[in-house]
């Protein structure tokens, strides 16, 4: 029982071995042989570019806070002025 399933496992390994080819000169690049798809593995950069996404999509929010924080501050010392040029005209 024991070597039928270590030769499922390496023919398993085989085939999956035999589906991926390597690219040149690119250690982190695999080609499917069936698709043609160059495929990236590094685990690692992908990592990278999910935080970077992360903190720009984090930095897009703060700034379309701060700009509504902004128009809001605008919106009111447009009534500041409004109130007080109406209390100076009736001096």
């Amino acid at each position: 029982m024991f070597q039928k399933c270590v030769t499922f496992v390496q023919s398993l390994c085989h085939l999956v071995c035999n589906m991926y080819a390597k690219v040149k000169d690119h250690n982190h690049l695999v080609r499917d042989v069936n698709s043609k798809a160059i495929l990236n593995t590094d685990k690692a950069g992908l990592n990278d570019y999910r935080l970077k996404l992360e903190i720009a999509k984090q930095q897009q929010a703060e700034k379309l806070e701060n700009k509504q924080r902004l128009e809001k501050l605008e919106q009111d010392m447009g009534v500041i002025k409004a109130l007080l040029f109406e209390i100076a005209g009736k001096k």
